[in-house]
């Protein structure tokens, strides 16, 4: 595991990880869902009432803007989303406030071409923790970007994926990236 951290951390490329793997990553983890002020989705208990939930958490290295987008759906009910927008407040790294925090609908339409997406990304396939291939560890510099944290609860299962947006993460993963905020409806950009 240090292996896969410490590349990423001396790039200044965050890796985010649950609890559940402790460390470092994993306080950055806790801290930045406090950051956004939202719940944790990786222990069993949090999919009750739910068929899935779907976090992407979006963190450009260089801009004043982070973005958590989470969709929810519940085994009663129609699915719906929260979008959290923190902006950062002068120049430090450290300390982010609430800009904007509110629910989106989900259309049908809308749902089903995210789930195409992630199926055609192979998404929930990657090994968890990184899309870098290990065999370019040695060579791997990232000075900037954008630190992604996909999170999924899906029954009994909880799947997470992290890196770094302009560094490491094929174009089909970021397309799922793009479509999230496009359904948010929030700050969008590329990367």
């Amino acid at each position: 595991m240090a292996a896969i951290l410490l590349p990423l951390w001396l790039a200044g490329c965050a890796t985010l990880s649950p609890p559940l793997l402790g460390g470092r990553a994993s306080r950055d983890y806790e801290r930045t869902l406090s950051d956004f002020g939202e719940p944790m989705i990786w222990r069993k208990a949090d999919g009750k009432g739910f068929k899935r939930r779907l976090r992407f958490i979006i963190m450009p290295q260089l801009l004043k803007i982070r973005l958590s987008i989470r969709i929810e759906e519940p085994i009663r009910g129609k699915p719906y989303g929260e979008l959290v927008v923190l902006r950062r407040m002068g120049e430090s790294h450290f300390y982010w406030s609430l800009d904007e925090r509110r629910r989106f609908r989900i259309s049908p339409d809308d749902l089903e071409e995210l789930n195409d997406l992630m199926v055609a990304s192979e998404l929930w396939t990657y090994e968890r923790q990184t899309w870098r291939d290990p065999a370019d560890e040695d060579d791997y510099m990232c000075i900037h970007g954008v630190d992604l944290l996909f999170e999924r609860r899906l029954d009994d299962t909880y799947y997470t994926a992290s890196g770094n947006g302009s560094c490491e993460v094929p174009g089909e993963v970021r397309a799922v990236l793009y479509k999230a905020m496009e359904m948010a409806g929030g700050p969008a950009f590329h990367f």
